[in-house]
This record gives C-alpha cells, sequence and structure tokens, in this order.
C-alpha cells in the first residue's frame, strides 16, 4: 500500500452534519485509483461544525491490504475496526452503536458492500463489513505466512538430510553388543532330577544336560553340566558360549535392554552434526505345547537400533535439533525440526560417545573443543550436544577442560552462568574473578565450586589468604555476607578456629565432621548477626 500517495489525497470533507443529537461520527466514502489499484477510502468526521474538513481517521482498502491512518497524529497503523465497538470512538457513550454511527449518503453503503462484497444479517451495522474484509485479509496473510514459513522449514529439513552421512549401522550394533551389552547370554532352563533342559539364546538350541553325576559309569559318556541356578552364569553345552541362567518357570516374556549412544559425523564443510541413537537387545524364549504342558522350543536374541535424534552445528548459526518421530495413522517415521510436547517428547539424555566421533571432528568447527578430554576426565557418560552447545556460546570450555577445571566446565555446560566474573576474558583468573597466583590451587582441586566461590570472595574482598584458609573457609560452606560480618570483629584465621573448637572436629576430615563443621560455621555465623542486631558490640570478646 502507497501510504505516501493516499496521504497527499484530499479529505472527502463532510458535506453537513447531522440533526440529530445521537449522532457522533458520520462516514464518508469514495473508490480512487492509485497505482493502478483500485482503492476503497473511508473518512469518518466528527458530527460538529468544525470536524467537516479534516476525519478523525482515514481507513484505505484494496483487495489484500489495507492501512488505518491518523491525521492528528500522522501515523499509519494496521488498527482493525472492532466489531463491537470502531476504532474511531474513543468511548462509549451509553447509546445505541447504530445511532451514533451512521453513513453520508445510502451510496456509501453501496460502496462499502461492492467492494467489500459481505453480507450482513444487520445491514445497520455498516462497518461490520471493514471490520469482516480486515480480518480476512489478516487471516490469509496469518496463513500465507505459515505456509512459507513450513515451507522453508520443510526445505531446510531436506538438505539438512541430503547432507548427513549414512549410518554404520552394522559396526554401531556390533560395538554396542560387544562393548555396551558385554556379549550378554541367557541359559534358560528347566530341571527334572538330576537333568536340566537347557535353551541358549545365543545358538538357539534346546538340549538336556546332567548337572548331579549319580556315580554311575554311563554317567561319563552325557552331557555334563554345573547346577543351574537363577541368575549364575555357566556354560552352553552346545556351543560353548557363557550366559546367565534363567528359571524357565519364571519367565514371563522377553527380557529387553536398551543403550543411548552418540555418534558425531562431520557436516558439509566445517559443521558438525551429534546423532543420538537407541540400541535395543532381545531376549526371548520359544514355547511348543508337550505333554507335560509348554515346553522349551529355542530361545534367541535380537539387537536392533533407531535414531531418535539429529543435533545439527554450524557456524554463526543457532544448533538445530531434528527429531525421530511415528506416524500411527500411515504406519511409517519421519523426521521432523520440531519436538513432541507433554510426556511423549524425546529428551536427549547422557551416554557413551562412539570413538569414531572424535576423527570426524578434524576439520571442523569443533576440532579444537576438548570434548574427547573432557569425557576422559569424567571417566563415564555425558551429553555431547550440551557440551558442544556450550562451546558454542563460551569458547573458554576448551581451555577450561584442558586445565582441568572439570567443576566448572560442569556449571557452564549446564547453564549454571552465575559463576563466570567476565564472560570476554581469555585469561582464566580474569574469567573467574580470582588471583592468579590461586589459579594452581583450584586446578589442583579440579575446578571445585566451592572452593572457587571462595577464591572469588578473596578477590572481592581484596584479601590475601593461605591456601589452608581458603580450603577451610570453602569447608564451611559460609556465604560472602556471613564471611564480611565475621572480619568485621575478628580476623579469617581466628573465625575458623573458633568454628573447629565448638564443632569438636578438625578441617578435612570425614563427612560426618564436614557436616558438623559446616552445621556449626552456620550456626556461629547467624549467632553473631543476632548479636549485632541487637546492638552489642562484637568488639567485646566474651559477646564473641
Amino acid at each position: 500500500m502507497k501510504e505516501k500517495t493516499i496521504e497527499k489525497i484530499p479529505y472527502l470533507g463532510l458535506q453537513k452534519i447531522s440533526r440529530k443529537k445521537s449522532v457522533k461520527y458520520i462516514g464518508v466514502t469514495a473508490v480512487k485509483i492509485i497505482g493502478h489499484k483500485k482503492h476503497l477510502l473511508l473518512e469518518v468526521y466528527e458530527n460538529k461544525k468544525e470536524s467537516k474538513k479534516i476525519p478523525v481517521v482515514r481507513i484505505a482498502l484494496t483487495k489484500k491490504d489495507f492501512g488505518t491512518y491518523w491525521p492528528d497524529k500522522h501515523v499509519w497503523t494496521r488498527q482493525q475496526v472492532s466489531y463491537y465497538r470502531p476504532i474511531w470512538m474513543e468511548t462509549h457513550t451509553g447509546g445505541t452503536l447504530t445511532d451514533e454511527n451512521i453513513l453520508q449518503s445510502p451510496e456509501d453503503l453501496e460502496r462499502i458492500k461492492t467492494f467489500c462484497g459481505t453480507k450482513l444479517f444487520n445491514p445497520s451495522w455498516w462497518w461490520e463489513h471493514i471490520s469482516r474484509y480486515e480480518a480476512d485479509i489478516t487471516s490469509t496473510e496469518r496463513i500465507n505466512r505459515v505456509e512459507r514459513e513450513h515451507k522453508r522449514r520443510q526445505e531446510a529439513l531436506k538438505d539438512r538430510q541430503a547432507n548427513t552421512k549414512a549410518l554404520p549401522e552394522k559396526a554401531i550394533l556390533y560395538r554396542a553388543d560387544h562393548v555396551y551389552f558385554h556379549d550378554e547370554h541367557f541359559l534358560y532352563y528347566k530341571k527334572h532330577g538330576s537333568r536340566a533342559d537347557i535353551a541358549c539364546s545365543k545358538c538357539g538350541g534346546v538340549t538336556t544336560a546332567r548337572w548331579k553325576s549319580s556315580g554311575a559309569y554311563e554317567d561319563q559318556f552325557e552331557r555334563n553340566i554345573e547346577e543351574p541356578r537363577e541368575n549364575s552364569f555357566g556354560t552352553c553345552p552346545m556351543c560353548g558360549a557363557r550366559g546367565q541362567y534363567k528359571c524357565k518357570g519364571k519367565v514371563k516374556g522377553s527380557i529387553r535392554k536398551n543403550r543411548y549412544l552418540f555418534l558425531g559425523q562431520k557436516y558439509k564443510d566445517n559443521g558438525f552434526v551429534m546423532r543420538y541413537i537407541q540400541v535395543e537387545k532381545e531376549w526371548t524364549l520359544g514355547f511348543i505345547a508337550g505333554d507335560n504342558g509348554n515346553e522349551m522350543y529355542n530361545a534367541y536374541e535380537k539387537l536392533s537400533g533407531v535414531e531418535l535424534a539429529r543435533a545439527y552445528f554450524e557456524p554463526g548459526k543457532k544448533a538445530q535439533v531434528d527429531y525421530n518421530k511415528h506416524d500411527p495413522y500411515v504406519g511409517r517415521d519421519f523426521w521432523d525440526d520440531c519436538n513432541l510436547y507433554g510426556l511423549s517428547s524425546i529428551r536427549i539424555n547422557s551416554g557413551p560417545i562412539l570413538p569414531e566421533t572424535y576423527d570426524e571432528m578434524a576439520g571442523t568447527m569443533f576440532q579444537y573443543s576438548a570434548m574427547k578430554e573432557y569425557t576422559d576426565s569424567l571417566m563415564s557418560v555425558c551429553n555431547p550436544v550440551e557440551y558442544l552447545e556450550c562451546y558454542m556460546r563460551t569458547p573458554q570450555l576448551e581451555m577450561l577442560v584442558k586445565m582441568h577445571l572439570i567443576g566448572v566446565a560442569e556449571k557452564l555446560i549446564k547453564c549454571q552462568y552465575g559463576i563466570i566474573e567476565d564472560e570476554t576474558a581469555t585469561r582464566p583468573d580474569e574469567f573467574l574473578g580470582i588471583r592468579k597466583e590461586k589459579l594452581k590451587l583450584l586446578i589442583k582441586e579440579k575446578g571445585d565450586i566451592g572452593l572457587l566461590r571462595v577464591l572469588q570472595m578473596e578477590k572481592r574482598l581484596a584479601e590475601n589468604w593461605t591456601d589452608e584458609q581458603v580450603q577451610q573457609l570453602a569447608e564451611t560452606g559460609l556465604t560472602y555476607t556471613q564471611v564480611v560480618l565475621a572480619e568485621k570483629y575478628m580476623t579469617l584465621q581466628k573465625f575458623l578456629n573458633r568454628i573447629k573448637k565448638y564443632a569438636c572436629c578438625d578441617y578435612g576430615g570425614c563427612s560426618q565432621s564436614v557436616y558438623r563443621i559446616r552445621h556449626m560455621a552456620s550456626t556461629y555465623a547467624d549467632y553473631l548477626s543476632m548479636r549485632e542486631d541487637r546492638g552489642y558490640d562484637l568488639t567485646n570478646t566474651v559477646y564473641q
């Protein structure tokens, strides 16, 4: 809509005012060709002699657009005409809207009807034609905007899928079975006398073996096994596989175990995609009808996997996570760029990272992310998606991990940024807000958060505490305010000595002594605070 051109068009003007006292506003219409487009102009004037030349509002309509111009403010808005109260009415005077708002002539109503093409149940509500027409335009714009956004997202989704490498399914299943499931097998058994029927999930065979010898000569020519016991381990007499015994009578169905793995791959030029995979192993015992009821027929195990999510990382872009969903109506899986809602949402939890991930990082934006050093220091599973997202927000994470400040790194990965003093700093001491000479102590304690808070407290108070004092103060767990209050009346060493004396235990002891130290420190700090509030002179050692 050409707003500047419409502003230059002279106002239509009000020919005459109405003598009816109930009339507050009068509308005037005209159809103009502006920029080779047909426009409907609606101008609303106050029913006053001095308001016949300048309208309260001018509304312009085209086939696909509309605008509202306020002459007193010289501004354009997209404010729509309300059905319950027209926008030119500041307040409702209590009368009937149809009596307060009229058109100058019947021709104006015909222009509105012809241009808008709407039909009303009550023709006296003439502004409803405008309201519905604007609502249709707004609804159409919203639908088109949503469709364009959906089309853009689908094209981006297809592009990500086209540039994602194929998943090495066989290698992943093989490694999961041998490393994460530890080649776990089950030996199902049923005892009858000195013999037992054995079904092996590894080879699938069923046989009978003797577990208790009768001392007869013929026993040496039979298959002999150890006595089967629930959850104990034995060897399959057919294939020699090592497995865990499961009593046939206690088998209620298949046994399933899940493992969640991460595989990282290079994406496009220097991007990276982290793939979240669920591997499931299922052990099943088969039955067949026999003379004595159900008998063991076979046993088997099945290994399967499914990719649940993909996290894409590109330089200068926000991380995008795609999720693998299932459509029950058509019975197919599909990828989508948003998660499910509620309890059905797909959660990316911590899990082992396949070793080929670190080889794929070479030449990507994460080749210096130090993620391998981080996972090695934990000696356990982690969430690499959270780690890489944190690395994109805070590149200093690499420096912290390589300096073995693992405690600090863990807090940053969980988005707990309250421990950071200067996020733009490149030096670790400035980044954390501690003294440079105390960095070695923090490294020695692997970035302990309690110790870090004490070191930050030391620099904030412009103090220079010894390493022993810092460690003892960290053990007390006291806050900045409590330490400041104590140092007003005594030295830090005296404060720590009193806590030790009243707790009746030394610093650096067992968990019970740590609890006593922390409890006594809090109690003593509260005591000092209450004494000060009561107006006692705490420089007196008796009150201390």
